[in-house]
C-alpha cells in the first residue's frame, strides 16, 4: 500500500487516498529471500520516475513532469526486516539491531555505555554486497553476522537507505515496547507500585469501562504468570487507563503528602521552552539495543513546485494492516 505524502495529516492515510500496489499470494507469507521479487515491478517504476516522467493530462495537454521517491516504509517488524535487509528478530549470532551495531553476545550490557549508531551509507552498501555471489555459505553467514545486513530490493532505489528511511512500527515501538515496560519493568519490577497498590489497579481494571471498538486489558495484568496481554491491551491501557489507574492507587499517597501533586499538564507545562519540556527532551528513551531514541523521524519536507508544470510526490510505503 502507497500513501502520497504531499497531501496534508488529516487526509494522506485516509482508505479513499490510499493505493493498494498489490498483494503477495498466499497461503504463506513469502521468505526474505523470495519478498523481493514481488516488489520488482514496483521498484522498476518507481525507478522511472526518481528523476522525473512527462504525464500529459487534460489540465496541461502538453506534459506535466513528475518526480515520484519512497520517503518510508512503516510496517510490523517481521516484514520491516525482510524488506529493509535488516536482521531477523530471531537472530541469536552477531549484529541484530538495525540502529546501532550492538552484538548479541553483549546485549546484557548494552545500556552500560552509548552504542554505535549504525551508518546509513555502510548498511546499504552491505546490503548490496548480497547482489554478488559469495565464495560458501559460511563466507555468507559471516557478512551476515558481522554487518548486522540482509537483502533488500529496495537498494534498487539509488536514493534509498533503511537506516534513516524504515522506522519501527508502532504497535512495537509503543504499545508492545513503552506501554509494555512502564508497566512492568518501571512500575512493578521496579517496585514503583507495592503490592497493594498493584491490587488496587487490578481492581480499578475489573470496574472500568472501555468503549466497544477498544479491548481491555485483562483485570488481573501484572500477576506472576498471570494472563498475556495483546498489543490492543497495551494500546487501551496507554492511551485510556493508566493514568486513571495509578491515581486511584496512589490517592492515598497523593493526599496525605503535600509535595505530590497529580495536575493536568497546562499550556505553560507544554511550551517548548519550559524546563518541564527541556527535562523531558533530556531524558529521551532508549531503544531495546541501547540507541537513544529521540522521537519519530521529522515530517517530510513539503514538495518543491519549481513551475506550474513541474512537481515531486512524496510517498510511502505501507504494509496493510
Amino acid at each position: 500500500m502507497m500513501t502520497v505524502l504531499n497531501l496534508p495529516p488529516r487526509l494522506r492515510h485516509l482508505q479513499a487516498l490510499t493505493y493498494l500496489v498489490g498483494c503477495t499470494p498466499g497461503p504463506k507469507e513469502p521468505s526474505a529471500t523470495k519478498v523481493g521479487g514481488y516488489l520488482q515491478p514496483l521498484l522498476d517504476e518507481l525507478k522511472e520516475f526518481s528523476n522525473g516522467k512527462t504525464i500529459r493530462t487534460h489540465a496541461a495537454p502538453t506534459g506535466r513532469m513528475v518526480r515520484l521517491r519512497v520517503l518510508f516504509y512503516v510496517g510490523d517488524s517481521v516484514e520491516r526486516n525482510k524488506i529493509c535487509g535488516f536482521p531477523s528478530h530471531s537472530v541469536r549470532k552477531g549484529q541484530f539491531c538495525g540502529f546501532c551495531e550492538v552484538e548479541f553476545s553483549s546485549k546484557t550490557t548494552a545500556f552500560e555505555a552509548p552504542a554505535t549508531s549504525r551508518d546509513p551509507e555502510g548498511h546499504r552498501q552491505d546490503s548490496i554486497r548480497f547482489d554478488r555471489p559469495f565464495s560458501n555459505k559460511a563466507s555468507r553467514e559471516e557478512h551476515e553476522r558481522t554487518t548486522g545486513a540482509r537483502p533488500s530490493a529496495l537498494t534498487s532505489l539509488p536514493y534509498w537507505k533503511s537506516v534513516l528511511r524504515a522506522p519501527v512500527d508502532s504497535m512495537h515501538s509503543l504499545e508492545l515496547g513503552l506501554v509494555k515496560r512502564l508497566f512492568h519493568r518501571t512500575l512493578i519490577l521496579g517496585k514503583t507500585v507495592t503490592p497493594a497498590h498493584l491490587l488496587a489497579i487490578q481492581a480499578a481494571l475489573k470496574s472500568s469501562s472501555v468503549p466497544q471498538s477498544e479491548q481491555a486489558p485483562d483485570h488481573r495484568l501484572g500477576d506472576p504468570g498471570g494472563v498475556s496481554a495483546t498489543a490492543a491491551h497495551w494500546s487501551t491501557l496507554g492511551r485510556r487507563l493508566l493514568v486513571l489507574v495509578l491515581f486511584v492507587a496512589w490517592k492515598k499517597e497523593i493526599g496525605e503528602n503535600s509535595d505530590l501533586k497529580f495536575e493536568v499538564p497546562t499550556k505553560e507545562t507544554t511550551e517548548p521552552n519550559s524546563s518541564t519540556s527541556t527535562r523531558a527532551r533530556s531524558r529521551a528513551p532508549t531503544s531495546a539495543a541501547g540507541q537513544q531514541d529521540n522521537g519519530p523521524p521529522p515530517p517530510p519536507p513539503r514538495s518543491v513546485m519549481r513551475d506550474k508544470s513541474s512537481i515531486t510526490w512524496h510517498i510511502c510505503l505501507r504494509q496493510p494492516p
